[in-house]
């Protein structure tokens, strides 16, 4: 149970850096012109459009982003806590 619960942890770590590139690169490359930008964009966008749905941009901030943030820390610290 453990291994698995190291597995989840990885996991959501590796979104949370997926999430933050894509932060990164939405300032640098807003129009996706890389294709890594695309990439990035492509694996995070199935989390976001949930989020954006309910909470839509405000002018240029998009709040989606940080709440899926917040979202993947409380659940990353869960768990941590049943390891």
């Amino acid at each position: 149970m453990n291994v698995i619960l190291t597995i989840v942890q990885l996991l959501l770590q590796l979104v949370f850096i997926l999430m933050i590139l894509s932060m990164i690169m939405s300032w640098v490359d807003g129009q996706q012109r890389f294709a890594f930008t695309r990439i990035v964009r492509g694996l995070v966008e199935p989390i976001i459009k949930p989020i954006r749905a309910v909470i839509p941009p405000v002018g240029f901030l998009d709040l989606s982003f940080f709440i899926a943030i917040i979202m993947l820390q409380i659940m990353s610290s869960f768990v941590g806590s049943a390891k």
